[in-house]
């Protein structure tokens, strides 16, 4: 089963690449304005004559000349489009097989004598966009995210894996700084998979991947940046949406959402909210090893747990638009939830066996809540000659409290208890407070083609975590405090920095350049412990990039940033923490920075077929290790362990087959290698090859159909754990019903190949391990529209709130 996925790939790779190479055509045209004269960077929209749906789109530049090309045969029309101009279309055109390039008459723009356009174009952005930068998946109007969840539709981007932990990787490497909407989460990488987990997929607009991100953003993120794009209301008046949704796994799950808007000239009121159901099952198989003079010991591991997600999330907010240079708005989120997790776990002791039971049978639930409240004010002004101010203020709160319970009987091969149980409970407690001010200045530089980027920006992070451990006296049936193990941990965080980003066109170069400082400030203060930690470090980080177009069917560029990962608050929280009776962790407060260097190169060519080079290098790389303490007991602690260094090569295309027959493909390789700075640390080393493929046909009655695949081969995990092969292959169909309606139905991972096995060594310790959760679903989604549909968009606002909230602990 697990060679399917691969096979589809290849499939798809050998006929979309080699099918089509002997019938694309081209077309070139020209457009001008009332005098006759030139006009640069009008949009050219190519449209399908029968529904005005969006096939290929392009800017003339700065002679009028436009040139679409990779097209394939059939009957096409253009529009040309540009802000305070009417529209104007060609006739219908045929493209025939052979014919390489068809010149076209120039068309002509007049001035528009009305505020909004009177025809509407039903324009579909394409599932896979390259954009400088970033590479922009639109997944709005994809019917494979039916029914799914934010991190479900996440695992299927680009070069993005999400392992069995929830741990997200991009090219391989995790230390991924995940936004939304241009900000931050402000969440350990454990709360940010849950707040995914619990956020429709219908509620997301598309997802930006950025490799080298440009100084205007934190300098966070090992591996880059990723932006998850939510919708926003586009429309003049009233209107909105409702969506309800259905999935059925092993368990049955459901979402439903309401997003209201309304907008006038002046103003601009919002608000949504939505609620999802997800219970899931998961299962794991370990078997631990470790040897001693009087022999190996062998513990094995059989593991069942069952969790339930119910959560409700919120946004409200008004914009005003003061003048035609001045806008203020503000924004209040929410986010309010539990979460609970029952599991049970047998333990078998084999081999060498220091201990006077051989088996431990353990059951552990866990319950937890949390509150997420955050607040952001901007004002944005335009200035006298094309110049731009943003400034935003932010608040953000997070409680998250939660209870753990753990039971371990004690039994022999025959399943009688031969020592007394070993009951135990954390309740902890977690408080987060962010506040932060941003300000972001343009200004642009016309005669040199260029514009220069300058900002500052100070967030304030506090937290306080409070853990109290208790065990059960069972002689007096009560709970006994263990100070040993009970703790408080204060930690906080100021960061100040400042940027400069230069950016230039000339002739066919592009150029930006910038240069982001940091200083950051920290005290971690454990008053239980009498242990204080303070850290003041200043940092520089640039960033760079150069592109050249060769000729209308190639460009290339060259980039280079250097990076910062910091560890989550909650690595930094010297709290114990357990897993089983075998296993216990503890926070490190003395975790340093990890830092990155990153350099790519990239060609395009026609647009569309990419192939990418990069190399990275970690120092300080720091990760999540399993030593053995003691002859029977495991302690997982993250530290700086190794440099690593990763080279990757990767080559992506969104191809249009036909008219109604449109695909993207992605595949890649990498290499990682480690450079052990930890005696303990077992340096290891693997090529990954991997690949993600999409197919979408649109079918008569208002109908589509998607397929998609995704693949990688054997992996490294975290810098230390080596994975097998993982895929899956997903199918879904959409039907739109009186331009209002939406019916989706979908099916995930419908040859279950994604339960994932997995091996890793070190400090002498080994562990082979196995699970999956119940990712083959079936799903189901009903969507309806209502309200004014002119075109009108509505501003999208970035807020202060960036890398800071990646890192909340729980």
């Amino acid at each position: 089963m697990k060679k399917i996925t691969g096979l589809l790939t290849l499939l798809f790779l050998n006929t979309l690449l080699f099918g089509q190479e002997n019938s694309f055509c081209s077309v070139q045209g020209k457009v001008l304005d009332e005098q006759l004269a030139a006009m640069g960077y009008v949009n050219i929209l190519l449209l399908n004559p029968q529904d005005s749906s969006l096939v290929h789109g392009t800017l003339t530049d700065e002679k009028g000349d436009y040139s679409l090309t990779a097209l394939t045969p059939g009957n096409y029309l253009i529009m040309a489009s540009m802000v305070g101009m009417e529209n104007t279309w060609t006739p219908v055109f045929s493209l025939n097989a052979g014919e390489s390039t068809r010149q076209l008459e120039p068309l002509v723009l007049k001035a528009s004598q009305i505020e909004l356009a009177t025809v509407e174009v039903k324009g579909e952005k394409p599932f896979i966009e390259l954009k400088g930068d970033r590479i922009v998946m639109n997944v709005e109007n994809s019917p494979v995210n039916t029914g799914n969840n934010a991190l479900e539709v996440l695992a299927r981007a680009p070069a993005v894996t999400v392992d069995q932990n929830d741990r997200i990787s991009l090219k391989g490497k995790q230390g991924v700084l995940v936004i939304i909407n241009g900000k931050n989460s402000y969440l350990s990488n454990e709360e940010l998979a849950r707040m995914l987990a619990s956020m429709p997929a219908e509620s997301i607009e598309s997802i930006e991947i950025m490799h080298n991100p440009p100084a205007k953003y934190d300098a966070a993120g090992n591996a880059g940046i990723i932006n998850i794009v939510l919708k926003k209301d586009k429309n003049l008046g009233f209107n909105g949406s409702v969506q309800l949704g259905l999935g059925q796994g092993r368990y049955t799950r459901g979402n439903g959402g309401l997003r209201l808007n309304y907008r006038e000239k002046k103003f601009n009121l919002f608000g949504n909210y939505n609620y999802y159901q997800n219970k899931r099952y998961q299962d794991r198989l370990f078997s631990r090893s470790i040897p001693f003079p009087a022999g190996t010991n062998v513990i094995d591991q059989d593991g069942q747990e069952t969790n339930n997600n119910h959560s409700h999330s919120f946004q409200t907010g008004a914009d005003w638009f003061v003048n035609d240079n001045a806008t203020l708005g503000i924004l209040l989120k929410g986010n309010t939830g539990d979460w609970g997790m029952n599991a049970t776990t047998r333990s078998d002791i084999l081999g060498y066996n220091p201990v006077p039971y051989d088996r431990v049978s353990a059951t552990s639930a866990m319950s937890e809540t949390w509150d997420n409240l955050s607040g952001n004010f901007n004002w944005s002004q335009k200035l006298t000659g094309g110049q731009s101010l943003n400034f935003d203020a932010d608040y953000s709160s997070f409680e998250n409290p939660a209870d753990q319970y753990y039971e371990n009987y004690f039994l022999d091969n025959e399943g009688a208890e031969v020592a007394p149980e070993n009951n135990f409970r954390n309740l902890n407690n977690s408080r987060v407070e962010i506040k932060a001010l941003k300000v972001d200045y343009n200004l642009p530089l016309s005669e040199k083609e260029a514009s220069l980027d300058l900002g500052m920006k100070y967030s304030d992070v506090n937290t306080d975590n409070i853990l109290v451990f208790d065990r059960w006296v069972g002689n007096t049936a009560t709970w006994e405090n263990d100070a040993l193990f009970s703790n408080q941990f204060m930690y906080s965080e100021q960061i100040l920095a400042a940027y400069a980003n230069y950016s230039q066109n000339w002739e066919k170069w592009q150029l930006q350049a910038g240069l982001r400082m940091e200083n950051t400030q920290s005290t971690g203060d454990s008053p239980s412990r009498d242990k204080l930690v303070n850290r003041k470090y200043i940092n520089l980080f640039p960033s760079v990039n150069l592109s050249r177009t060769l000729n209308e069917n190639n460009q290339m560029s060259l980039s280079y940033s250097r990076r910062i990962d910091r560890p989550t608050y909650q690595n930094l929280n010297p709290f114990f923490f357990f897993l089983d009776q075998f296993t216990y962790g503890k926070g490190n407060p003395f975790l340093q920075p990890q830092y990155i260097n990153k350099v790519r190169f990239s060609h395009t060519w026609k647009y569309s077929f990419t192939t990418s080079v990069s190399y990275s290098r970690v120092n300080d790389f720091f990760a999540q290790v399993t030593e053995p303490d003691g002859e029977t007991r495991n302690f997982i602690n993250t530290r700086n362990v190794a440099n690593e260094n990763t080279y990757n090569i990767g080559v992506s295309t969104p191809v249009n087959i036909t008219n109604w027959w449109g695909a993207y493909v992605n595949v890649y390789a990498y290499y990682q290698s480690y450079e052990a700075t930890d005696p303990a640390f077992q340096a290891i080393d693997r090529w990954t090859g991997g690949g993600y493929a999409q197919t979408t046909f649109t079918l008569p009655w208002d109908l589509s159909l998607e397929l998609s695949g995704w693949f990688q081969s054997p992996s490294i995990w975290g810098g230390t754990y080596r994975t097998n092969s993982l895929g899956a292959v997903n199918v879904a169909v959409q039907k739109s019903i009186a331009d209002r309606w939406s019916l989706r139905l979908a099916a995930n991972d419908i040859f279950f190949t994604s339960p994932w096995v997995a091996d890793m060594e070190f400090g002498g310790l080994v562990i082979d391990g196995t699970g999956g959760s119940d990712s083959r679903q079936f799903k189901i989604n009903l969507s309806y529209r209502f309200g004014s549909s002119d075109v009108k968009r509505q501003r999208n606002r970035e807020t202060g709130l960036d890398d800071a909230q990646d890192r909340i602990g729980g």
